[in-house]
């Protein structure tokens, strides 16, 4: 699905988007822009099929530090914790900052005992189909960006094209269309599979600073 919008910044370009939980956001910001936006949710979010880890780790919560990589795990959590009738506790409980791998074995080098949980999980969201059919538009030239905020959405993208035995025209389409990443963890796993990512934030990873760098990038 594609819409349009009025003259702008990025008035005649095409962005693939491949975003679920706060896609009509991103697609606004750009068409506001000007831009037309080509809409493929590739992942969609949902809690942890197995919830008894999670009610484990809140029976311990607070700990002395804690850290959130995501704003949907603090939701999440908190869902949890109402499920459980914990709510007030958890909330009181609460500090700055869902932990992950790297960032665990460097607190456990650093001699701290790290207590993980991750309340949600990854499905997958768009049909083969659509997939397929947003591979062929960029691999054909008709998308001039395609912008990736998570690195499920770009494993679910590599797995559809695998699949249905399209990964030559995945390679080509990624190569001739320009890939924005929200953040260094989202553009470090697209390089490893071998593609330039010219278009990322400066710094403060989300949303809108994604969206100043697609203009920046594409309205030049």
């Amino acid at each position: 699905m594609s819409n349009k919008a009025a003259i702008g910044s990025l008035s005649g370009r095409v962005i693939a988007l491949p975003e679920t939980r706060e896609l009509d956001r991103l697609a606004r910001m750009l068409e506001a822009e000007g831009a037309e936006t080509l809409r493929c949710p590739l992942v969609a979010i949902r809690d942890t099929p197995d919830s008894l880890p999670v009610q484990e780790w809140l029976r311990r919560f607070p700990f002395d530090d804690l850290i959130f990589y995501t704003g949907e795990g603090l939701r999440r959590l908190r869902g949890f914790a109402r499920s459980f009738d914990i709510e007030t506790r958890f909330l009181d409980g609460l500090y700055p900052g869902a932990p992950e791998a790297r960032l665990s074995g460097f607190l456990r080098d650093a001699g701290a005992q790290s207590e993980t949980v991750l309340p949600y999980a990854y499905a997958s969201a768009a049909e083969e189909q659509s997939v397929v059919a947003l591979i062929d538009r960029m691999a054909g030239g008709e998308v001039d960006a395609i912008a990736f905020t998570s690195s499920p959405q770009v494993r679910r993208l590599f797995e559809v094209a695998k699949s249905v035995q399209r990964e030559a025209a995945l390679d080509a389409a990624l190569h001739r269309t320009a890939i924005a990443a929200v953040g260094p963890i989202v553009a470090e796993d697209l390089r490893r599979r071998g593609f330039d990512v010219p278009i990322t934030p400066d710094r403060s990873y989300f949303m809108k600073p994604l969206v100043t760098a697609i203009v920046a990038a594409l309205s030049r």
